[in-house]
């Protein structure tokens, strides 16, 4: 009987190393497949992340163009109107100091172009 003793002894032994192989093995496996999510939530969190960051620089390149397309348009009057303005202005200025002056009389602008088409206008020599 101890013959027959021993073989059942080796034999569970057998099969509880075989059920613990099976365990480990089981349990590799389980790691090895929450690793496999851990890395992939992470990827995915990664690529969230990047999607956003892309989102922010696409939005902050957008405004950045809106604001210089703003910039080239926020100017209502052409540069040219402002300069004819000022040379505007400064005839007026002189005209109103030589009428202070009485370097010439006050007169409107109809008598004076009656007066330089009648001087002027019909002869073709230069008027003086």
């Amino acid at each position: 009987m101890g013959i027959l003793k021993e073989m059942q002894r080796a034999h569970a032994r057998q099969v509880r190393a075989q059920k613990q192989a099976q365990a480990a093995a089981h349990r590799h496996h389980q790691q090895l497949r929450r690793d496999a999510e851990r890395a992939l939530n992470a990827a995915q969190r990664t690529a969230v992340a990047n999607e956003r960051e892309r989102k922010r620089l696409y939005v902050e390149a957008r405004l950045a163009e809106v604001a210089a397309d703003n910039c080239d348009r926020s100017r209502l009057v052409r540069r040219v109107l402002p300069l004819l303005g000022f040379i505007g202005a400064l005839l007026l200025v002189a005209s109103f100091t030589a009428v202070l002056f009485d370097v010439w009389g006050r007169t409107s602008a109809q008598s004076r172009l009656a007066h330089f088409r009648s001087h002027c206008g019909s002869s073709h020599r230069a008027c003086g």
